[in-house]
């Protein structure tokens, strides 16, 4: 009854809060907004992926703003919620109306608009244009810098199952009982000269790990003489359209055709706490001629996995290591790895040549099932990719070849063109053999790995009016081979659509609509063999409101799914969510409350809510059962070099009586987590000046 009455109160709650957001106007939306649309698509269709690669770069981008008069072409290409087709004209524009006086001047760019202009503006700033290289001083890039450090700690007020555990041997020697601490910590230290030098070190250890399990360190220099970038220590990589290598961030399917556009540096140092997808060792872009650009990187690495008699079936890539049985398989495994990049770059098009080698120290053997009858088996592979962009009129094409050492292929093709001024499309094809083998590979995918896929995908955006835009995908997917949860081939089709409204009277909103089908196996119980195949179908109706006024903004949200298989029942699932921030004038101090309920009859309905977070932190769980969550993010700014964070976190649930799972699990029906960060920044020398700074 407690709870009912509880859920009433909330959607009272929830009620006052939307009328109000609806008399407010909007001034400005942050970069952060459009992150949420991006992200929550990404990681709904990646629900195992690593944000913090997005999350590292953008940070980066934000707190060193790009000149738009002293800017490179991969500075351009580094840019997040632009089209390829508006980085090439934005390119050709700043080639010729060099030097900008105004970021408002862009809007004379062709194929720039508000919305595009908007979501770009808080990565750049107009500066002094160099007409000559300046010298590189290394005593001010070692000496006339940035020092920051920033902690964060969290932990819950409930303790889990594993923790609880702890205090039984027996349990402890099972593998049964986290060995480590009662909260999560990570510290960051980094130097920084603008954006030429930069070194840092990561120190991170989850909760129920022992202190500082986790270590990274980087020296990363750009732009001295005819290096482009030099990284020693761990480092990420991006070649190609990620056939080869993708360390960084992949974007997947959206209905934005500015999410298709990936933030793709060739070499980029890691200074994130995330245990995977990085490289460790050095790597060198060099820029041997105006037109020729060399890459060379070299890594050896130590991952997890359970090596036994000199063979292993899998690697572990969560970073984990809380149980005897985790810690066990910590760092049992090395991985060689060493290639390079040729590339030829001209205004209208470029033209690279990759190759990879990468070699285990154990031989991998994974468990044979028919539907691991591709996988990769053996000590090492080989590369090798071309990868092409070029213009054509108003059409773009782009895409990669690459092959693996028993050269089994796997193709992507994209075609982006401009019919009319207000419509823009793009056509991509994929084919990924069932026997392609690329470690590193993180492609545009259907499936979580880069093989066994045959796909054409499409997007359209369409301008409708000055401030209404309709964005839509149809993707068309085939599986040649079984997939783990498919026991035959197979196919199916996503389809997604967005209305949306930006700066309408102050006034913004999007609806969008998602409509996805594919195979799987059946769950039947009492059955025994082989398990039967039906297709299931998800369909997502997605509605949201944005507003505000003064240092105020609001944002309503509400999202309704059905879950169907073949000849079985329907499932539903709903969120309703209100989100109220404020922010003083002075930036000093800012509050986020957020709020929503969910219902979902199974986990198949789950939905994902992007949750404020810590700077350089992406929180988008995904929530199923019957129940709220409420989210408190506050920032503070005592001093001008000084911040501080806190964020609270309470879910609770009317249908369990307890969170979570395994050893994470907690005995209640709700759960309150917290976590609390704070930075501090100092200057190497008091004279330090501003120098390649905004």
């Amino acid at each position: 009854m407690l709870s009912r009455c509880i859920i009433r109160l909330d959607w009272l709650f929830l009620l006052i809060i939307v009328y109000s957001s609806t008399l407010c106007a909007q001034e400005s939306a942050e970069a952060t907004e459009n992150l949420e649309s991006l992200m929550t698509d990404w990681i709904e269709q990646n629900p195992e992926a690593d944000v913090e690669a997005l999350a590292q770069e953008i940070e980066e981008l934000l707190e060193q703003p790009i000149n738009l008069n002293d800017v490179g072409r991969e500075q351009l290409e580094s840019l997040p919620f632009l089209n390829p087709d508006q980085k090439e004209k934005l390119a050709y524009f700043l080639y010729t109306h060099k030097p900008l006086y105004s970021l408002s001047e862009l809007l004379l760019c062709e194929g720039m608009d508000e919305l595009s202009l908007r979501r770009i503006r808080p990565f750049l700033y107009i500066g002094a244009e160099s007409h000559t290289p300046e010298k590189v001083d290394f005593k001010k890039l070692l000496s006339r810098g940035k020092y920051e450090l920033r902690m964060y700690t969290a932990s819950g007020f409930q303790l889990r199952q594993g923790l609880i555990n702890a205090a039984d041997s027996a349990l402890k020697a099972a593998g049964k009982a986290y060995l480590g601490l009662p909260f999560s910590g990570v510290c960051k230290c980094q130097y920084s000269y603008g954006r030429q030098f930069q070194y840092g070190l990561v120190m991170e250890h989850d909760l129920g790990e022992k202190p500082v399990d986790f270590l990274s360190f980087h020296i990363a220099a750009h732009n001295l003489a005819k290096i482009n970038t030099v990284v020693l220590g761990d480092y990420r990589l991006n070649l190609g359209r990620g056939l080869l290598v993708a360390s960084g961030f992949s974007s997947g399917k959206s209905s934005s055709m500015a999410g298709l556009s990936s933030v793709p540096k060739l070499v980029n140092r890691h200074f994130s706490s995330s245990e995977s997808a990085y490289f460790r060792g050095a790597a060198i872009d060099v820029s041997v001629t105006e037109s020729l650009q060399l890459l060379a990187f070299a890594s050896c690495r130590k991952l997890d996995a359970a090596v036994a008699e000199g063979s292993f079936s899998s690697v572990r890539s969560d970073g984990l290591h809380r149980t005897l049985n985790e810690i066990r398989s910590k760092n049992s495994l090395r991985q060689y790895s060493a290639g390079a990049h040729i590339g030829l770059n001209h205004s209208f098009f470029q033209v690279g040549a990759n190759v990879l080698y990468y070699k285990f120290n154990a031989f991998c053997n994974p468990d044979l099932k028919p539907y691991s009858l591709y996988y990769f088996r053996g000590r090492d592979n080989l590369n090798l990719s071309l990868d092409y962009r070029f213009r054509c009129g108003t059409a773009l094409f782009r895409g990669e070849c690459a092959f693996d050492k028993e050269f089994h292929t796997a193709n992507y093709h994209q075609l982006q063109y401009r019919p009319h001024p207000l419509l823009n499309i793009v056509h991509s094809l994929r084919y990924y053999s069932p026997a392609y083998q690329a470690y590193f590979a993180a492609a545009f995918s259907e499936n979580t790995r880069v093989c066994n896929e045959i796909g054409w995908f499409t997007a359209v955006e369409y301008r409708i009016f000055k401030h209404i835009k309709l964005d839509t995908y149809l993707d068309f997917f085939q599986f040649p081979w079984l997939k783990y949860g498919v026991n035959s081939p197979s196919s199916g089709y996503d389809l997604g659509l967005e209305l949306s409204s930006y700066s309408l009277n102050g006034f913004e909103w999007s609806l969008r609509y998602r409509d996805k089908s594919k195979t799987e196996n059946l769950s039947v119980e009492e059955r025994k063999g082989i398990p039967l195949c039906a297709g299931h179908t998800k369909k997502q109706l997605r509605i949201q409101f944005m507003s505000g006024f003064g240092g105020w903004s609001f944002k309503t949200k509400a999202e309704l799914n059905q879950f169907n298989v073949v000849a079985g029942e329907t499932s539903v699932g709903a969120l309703f969510s209100q989100e109220c921030r404020y922010k003083t004038p002075d930036g000093r101090f800012s509050l986020s409350l957020q709020y929503a309920m969910f219902d979902t009859d199974s986990y198949e309905n789950r939905v994902y809510f992007y949750e404020h977070d810590l700077p350089g932190v992406f929180s988008i769980p995904a929530y199923s059962g019957t129940g709220s969550v409420y989210v408190l993010s506050c920032k503070m700014q005592p001093f001008r070099n000084f911040q501080c964070w806190l964020r609270l976190r309470h879910r609770a649930y009317s249908d369990r009586n307890e969170v979570g799972s395994l050893l994470d699990v907690v005995q209640a029906c709700c759960l309150t987590e917290f976590r609390l960060g704070f930075q501090y920044r100092f200057s190497a020398k008091s004279s330090f000046s501003s120098q390649n700074q905004p």
